[in-house]
């Protein structure tokens, strides 16, 4: 538990640094590297589900491509979904996400195996790519401009400390679960309390930190709501991991962070809940 809460207050120390004092190139940077080091986690997830004999796959078949081919495999589609963020919003090249992602995977094909193996790698592909690359974008644009590193640190402090009230909401209260074969510690009570911890911490966190969004941008929906919305979204992102780790046969997507596994189980909740926020900012832009 401590090397989990050391572990845990070097993150998030990092997290504000990046968000309110890094430059917007580093700050990006920094989302990017995070993108492609959980795309290389969520390979490696996937070559170990493959691998699985009893779902009828050949010994040994579930390797990961190596090299820089196996990097390509979950990075390249992430890379093509994702760096359309960066160009303004009525950019041509925001609208050509899921034509690069295509190409991605049409190349990826010409390399790999020509069976069942390698149709189903071009299938984590993609999921990979949709997974993390589309909420990658919106992070991108999501951290662009003034308020960019603000709004960032409201949205992943929302999420992280939804985290922690359905941990202590679970872990207090118990009771029913939420999804036991996904993962067995999630109870109602805890998803319960994260909703409630997520709209608390979106209020407090916009009454904090400076240029933080304290409305939908105008929206008619209070910020407490948007941060129950982000927390729900982050819940079924958690979930989402879940499963891939269920059927990997994985506890965690990786060692990176100490106590807290990989880059993709810190940031599974807020792929998911990042798509919502960016949909609340579009929705707010009509009004």
């Amino acid at each position: 538990m401590r090397r989990r809460l050391i572990s845990g207050a070097a993150v998030g120390a990092a997290v504000v640094a990046v968000c309110l004092l890094a430059p917007l190139l580093a700050r990006q940077a920094v989302i990017l590297a995070a993108a492609l080091y959980a795309s290389h986690e969520a390979v490696r997830l996937a070559a170990a589900a493959f691998g699985q004999t009893p779902a009828g796959r050949r010994p040994g078949a579930g390797h990961a491509p190596e090299g820089v081919f196996g990097l390509l495999v979950g990075g390249l589609p992430v890379l093509c979904v994702a760096l359309p963020g960066l160009a303004p919003p009525a950019s041509p090249a925001a609208v050509a996400s899921g034509g690069l992602l295509l190409l991605a995977l049409g190349g990826l094909a010409l390399r790999l195996p020509r069976n069942r193996d390698g149709l189903a790698w071009l299938g984590a592909a993609a999921v990979t790519g949709a997974w993390i690359g589309f909420p990658t974008a919106a992070l991108l644009r999501a951290s662009a401009g003034d308020a960019g590193g603000p709004a960032l640190l409201f949205l992943i402090a929302t999420v992280l400390l939804s985290d922690a009230g359905a941990w202590v909401g679970g872990k207090l209260i118990g009771g029913p679960r939420l999804a036991p074969r996904l993962s067995p510690g999630k109870t109602w009570a805890g998803f319960a309390s994260q909703i409630l911890s997520g709209g608390a911490a979106a209020w407090l966190v916009a009454s904090i930190v400076a240029g933080a969004p304290r409305e939908v941008a105008g929206a008619p929906v209070p910020i407490f709501v948007l941060g129950a919305l982000l927390a729900a979204a982050a819940a079924v992102g958690d979930l989402f991991e879940s499963y891939w780790k269920r059927v990997a046969g994985q506890k965690d997507s990786g060692r990176l962070i100490p106590g807290h596994g990989g880059v993709l189980d810190r940031v599974d909740g807020l792929l998911f809940a990042t798509v919502v926020f960016a949909a609340a900012e579009a929705l707010a832009g009509r009004i």
